[in-house]
């Protein structure tokens, strides 16, 4: 399984600050969409997504537990580490295949357990 990801297009070529600066001309009717575009070098559907704010948050594949299932999780592991037991990463697991059990939540996970690579993940969170 692929653990890095790797960008299929190219960097933009405009800065954080040339697009709000697009935006604000568009916003206060100076310019039009194609006028800041083509001065910025920003494509219309980028601008046009940050004027009208329909910016989608959730990019990619939902994660497997809920961002508060998550935080659970590691504070399960920090107080049991603070109690004087360590933690391998299979007692991870073991800890979220219980709290989905116990939960009754629908398995999100390949197999309906959970992996070491969703452990990778875990951590990277």
């Amino acid at each position: 399984m692929v653990r890095t990801y790797k960008r299929k297009t190219d960097e933009p070529t405009y800065s954080e600050e040339d697009l709000k600066n697009a935006v604000k001309l568009i916003e206060v009717e100076k310019w039009s969409d194609r006028k800041a575009g083509a001065h910025f070098k920003i494509t219309l559907g980028t601008l046009s997504s940050h004027v009208l704010k329909v910016l989608n948050a959730n990019i990619g594949h939902p994660t497997a537990l809920a961002c508060e299932e998550i935080r659970y999780l590691v504070d399960l592991t920090v107080t049991l580490q603070d109690w004087g037991q360590l933690n391998t990463y299979n007692d991870v697991l073991k800890y979220a295949q219980e709290y989905i059990e116990i939960m009754n939540l629908q398995s999100r996970f390949a197999g309906g357990a959970p992996t070491r690579d969703w452990y990778q993940g875990f951590l990277k969170r």
